[in-house]
């Protein structure tokens, strides 16, 4: 595996929900534990395993932000969508206040529209996800205080 496919691993490992992957590959394999607390490293204990190639620390991203409030995560597997379509704008954006019930999302799943709606009344003080972004069940995609 090269240096450029190990990058787009830890890339995509520090965008996801996951808190721990292990990737098998033909020479040998990579294990990625994402570490979550302050002054921590995101993704750690990269271990390969018949393979030639070096990480620097300087590869992964360091976390100096909390926040506190409540996850609003995925209940399935799917696509993140924030609008109903291209043209229109968000549902929601940091800052905004937002009530129970009110839709912050959808998710597609097998062609599937599911609205994620806010669990409660709050404020958007993150958005953990992007638009067209694959998640995982239970991953986080607000945080709502």
């Amino acid at each position: 595996m090269k240096l450029k496919k190990v990058k787009e691993f830890v890339d995509f490992f520090n965008k996801s929900g996951l808190g721990e992957l292990e990737v098998e590959y033909q020479e040998g394999e990579i294990k990625s534990i994402k570490v979550k607390s302050k002054d921590s490293i995101q993704s750690s204990n990269l271990v390969s395993k018949q393979a030639n190639f070096e990480i620097k620390e300087t590869d992964f991203q360091v976390i100096d932000e909390v926040i506190d409030g409540e996850e609003v995560v995925s209940p399935l597997v799917g696509t993140f969508y924030g609008a109903m379509s291209p043209e229109e704008p968000n549902f929601v954006n940091i800052g905004d206040l937002v009530t129970k019930g009110q839709t912050l999302c959808i998710v597609e799943a097998m062609k599937v529209m599911n609205e994620i709606q806010s669990p409660r009344d709050g404020k958007i003080v993150k958005i953990l996800v992007e638009n067209e972004d694959v998640v995982g069940f239970e991953q986080p995609l607000f945080i709502i205080e």
